[in-house]
């Protein structure tokens, strides 16, 4: 490890790394779910040993969401006390998971600013209402109750970064804003749920921190702009944001200029806008979609389901059925494949409870 850096606090859920630094602010962050608690790294480290900050970095241990139990441990243990009241200039920072934590706790730890990568406003399915299911399936009762964040949780201006085009994303920042005073919009356009990896620089993390600190929005804002102008993901998102809209612009952005990009992004283009097709009635161009989303990712998930779609809407309905089983069984933990499945087995007068499996 770093000679400047250690690790301070560790407890069953967290564990929370200590490092040296320019003492003028602390950055806090907050790890995202895919980050593991290891003994050794922290999200945004390379950002802090780049500039050379001061910081205090809480990695989880699972995509728990920093249970608020686990955060009172940590905040009341005399290393982690001690390090926050060493500067008393501090900016939380985090992604996704990382960016609520950055908020959820940002009055625990005195925050003067937090600038929130695409945050959640909450992950209870009681308060998402089936509008956002990506992170339900971590809600854990006995760790997360109560957990959407309120105005009792800031203090402090709180910068909510995030492309308004990215639906999810949207709604939750919407609803922090509704809860707190003092929470104002970045647009990230064109970064999608990747705004973190849209603004991994040194360079632009530093200009972002130092105009959180002086509330100024518009340096931020301008700072933010500049970036994600010249990521290299750009175009891929842009197509992906515009498949359900105008399908045909969007191939014609993933032919043109996402063919060496890998079979992922392609994918996903390619599903998108298939399904778009099929919700206008053309069928025919949607089975175009489907052949090439397989010969981009033969036999995979994506391009399996979008084939039952084709062969239902055609009326081809037990080939629809082989398809849409064995899309079920490709993406088991996906809600998608078997809620389409149980669509068909309806609409073709069967007993989804007695036909499918599960999903």
């Amino acid at each position: 490890m770093n000679p400047l850096e250690e690790l301070i606090f560790r407890s069953e859920y967290l564990e929370v790394f200590l490092r040296r630094g320019d003492p003028s602010f602390r950055l806090v962050t907050f790890s995202e779910m895919g980050v593991r608690a290891n003994g050794q790294h922290w999200w945004g480290a390379a950002v802090a040993r780049t500039l050379g900050l001061s910081a205090l970095g809480f990695v989880a241990k699972a995509p728990n969401w920093f249970p608020a139990s686990a955060m009172r441990d940590a905040l009341a243990a005399p290393a982690v006390r001690d390090a926050i009241a060493a500067i008393p200039r501090r900016v939380s920072y985090g992604f996704s998971m990382g960016a609520y934590a950055a908020i959820k706790y940002a009055r625990a730890l005195g925050t003067e600013a937090v600038v929130a990568l695409a945050p959640q406003w909450s992950i209870d399915p009681a308060d998402t209402k089936g509008v956002d299911w990506r992170f339900g399936r971590h809600f854990d009762r006995a760790l997360n109750e109560g957990m959407a964040i309120t105005s009792d949780d800031v203090v402090g201006r709180v910068y909510l970064v995030h492309d308004p085009r990215e639906r999810f994303d949207h709604w939750h920042a919407e609803r922090i804003g509704a809860a707190v005073r003092d929470a104002e919009t970045v647009k990230a356009y064109a970064t999608g749920h990747y705004v973190a990896s849209a603004l991994a620089s040194s360079e632009a993390a530093g200009e972002i921190f130092r105009a959180a600190l002086a509330g100024e929005h518009g340096r931020l804002q301008a700072a933010v702009a500049r970036q994600r102008r010249g990521w290299d993901r750009r175009a891929s998102v842009l197509a992906r944001q515009a498949a359900g809209l105008r399908p045909s612009a969007a191939l014609r952005i993933a032919r043109r200029q996402l063919s060496a990009s890998g079979a992922e992004e392609l994918e996903h283009i390619y599903h998108i806008a298939g399904q778009a097709l099929l919700r206008r009635g053309l069928l025919s161009e949607a089975a175009d979609c489907a052949a090439a989303l397989d010969a981009c990712s033969p036999g995979s998930f994506l391009a399996t389901d979008l084939q039952a779609e084709v062969a239902f809407r055609a009326g081809r309905v037990e080939e629809a059925l082989a398809l849409a089983r064995r899309a079920v069984e490709l993406a088991p933990d996906r809600p998608g494949p078997g809620v389409r499945l149980a669509s068909f087995l309806r609409r073709a007068g069967r007993d989804p409870a007695v036909t499918a499996p599960e999903a």
